[in-house]
């Protein structure tokens, strides 16, 4: 992982990427829970009068911002 700003920077680069590559093993352990894809879990249940599987779909919400931050303008021109 050699580049310009890692010659230029020494080691504040170094330790940022020693966090990434903790975080990335630590994800690993979990079985990536935060960079999962977003596919529907499957949820069957099962109608105890006629015996007939019903099936459905749950999607998770996207992560995202809701609002974006904005700094504070000036009002009087």
């Amino acid at each position: 992982m050699k580049n310009l700003q890692q010659c230029l920077q020494g080691p504040e680069v170094r330790f940022n990427e020693q966090r990434l590559w903790r975080y990335i093993k630590y994800q690993a352990i979990l079985n990536f829970p935060d960079w999962k894809p977003h596919r529907p879990t499957r949820i069957e249940m099962i109608n105890p009068v006629t015996g007939e599987k019903d099936i459905t779909l749950h999607i998770r919400k996207p992560r995202c911002m809701k609002n974006m931050p904005l700094e504070a303008m000036e009002q009087d021109f």
